[in-house]
């Protein structure tokens, strides 16, 4: 989400070959994941997960910042989540055949 704002993020997001190095690295390491990373390339990108993991998700963020945790004011979970489906649909059109 924040990397996504700044210009490095922005020039990382129009480099398809960036995506296909990591798509590469993350099968180097972590092939034994259930993720499957090759859907990266198809337009299948996924960056936030399903209920119940996503309220869990929401949950543990509300505890940080009613804990302090942050010292400014962060963006509320909903800019979050908003925020990342439009990238990963950014992505996914990118990358549809």
């Amino acid at each position: 989400y924040r990397l996504s704002d700044h210009e490095i993020g922005g020039r990382a997001l129009e480099d398809v070959d960036l995506l296909r190095d990591v798509v590469r690295i993350k099968k180097a390491f972590y092939n034994r994941s259930t993720a499957n990373y090759d859907r990266c390339l198809d337009g299948g990108l996924v960056l936030l997960p399903g209920e119940p993991r996503l309220g869990l998700l929401r949950r543990d963020y509300e505890d940080m910042i009613h804990a302090g945790m942050f010292s400014a004011q962060p963006p509320t979970f909903d800019q979050i989540e908003e925020r990342l489906m439009a990238l990963q649909a950014a992505v996914n059109r990118a990358f549809s055949p």
